[in-house]
């Protein structure tokens, strides 16, 4: 399945503030560590969700390189499912309680 800007649209719609989302509950990998490198590890500033910009084909390469996720419409069904549950943060290590 090709992504097409409805997909986009979709998981946009399906997003909170048609933005963020927690990675851990579409089962996403995470990016805090690559972003602890700018803060020298985790901070009280850390929290659960990450924003969403777009979706894209993987290269030839990425495809060799890279642990791939799945196919498009599972991503799809997955942002669907978590959308109606709502946004869990208490998935997230970084769960603000």
């Amino acid at each position: 399945m090709a992504i097409l800007s409805k997909n986009i649209s979709e998981i946009k719609s399906s997003l909170d503030s048609s933005e963020f989302f927690v990675a851990e509950q579409v089962n996403i990998p995470t990016l805090y560590s690559q972003l602890w490198k700018y803060s020298n590890g985790p901070t009280i500033a850390d929290h659960a969700f990450h924003e969403f910009s777009s979706l894209r084909l993987a290269t030839d390469n990425e495809i060799v390189s890279l642990d791939l996720w799945g196919e498009t419409s599972v991503l799809l069904d997955t942002f669907r499912l978590a959308s109606q549950q709502l946004w869990d943060c208490s998935q997230s290590v970084f769960c603000a309680v």
